[in-house]
């Protein structure tokens, strides 16, 4: 696990992370994440000039806010190292809360049936306390979505949705 001298951003609760581009050191996330800043975008959670581990460490309050346009067009966020769930909230206790997964439909979105958006993968999922868990979903309205936790061909941790039904 990461310590906080190994963070380059904490994110609190009413604080949002976001834009596009490349990550160098580990994010510490209380608050919002949004790959694009209000538009869509590809965060890299990766140290080129040094073989440091880079994780994304989610907290119970975290939410993670991803745009979809089409398949060529939606939020991304790839992080190297691993994905953690920390169940420590800002005051400090412990909360069974679990992070948000906020998916938003830009007005052109253009999907298809059975479209696919790998919008998170990591090298594993995991948590501080070693407990098995998932995001708590928001999904848009329009069309019927399904979200799929696996692993890809490299063995490395994927979060995608898909759309079963237009």
């Amino acid at each position: 696990m990461h310590n906080s001298a190994d963070m380059v951003a904490q994110v609190f609760s009413e604080g949002i992370f976001g834009g596009t581009g490349n990550v160098a050191g580990s994010v510490n996330l209380y608050g919002t994440l949004q790959p694009g800043d209000d538009g869509i975008g590809t965060l890299l959670l990766k140290n080129f000039a040094a073989s440091s581990p880079v994780s994304l460490v989610l907290r119970p309050t975290a939410k993670l806010e991803m745009q979809i346009q089409s398949t060529q067009l939606h939020d991304s966020v790839y992080v190297n190292n691993d994905l953690i769930l920390n169940p420590i909230g800002e005051d400090f206790s412990t909360s069974d809360e679990l992070p948000t997964l906020v998916l938003q439909l830009t007005e052109d979105c253009d999907v298809n049936l059975y479209d696919r958006f790998v919008l998170l993968p990591a090298a594993k999922k995991s948590s501080t306390d070693g407990r098995e868990w998932s995001f708590r979903l928001k999904m848009p309205e329009r069309y019927t979505w399904e979200t799929e936790e696996g692993t890809d061909e490299s063995g490395r941790y994927v979060l995608a949705v898909k759309v079963v039904s237009l």
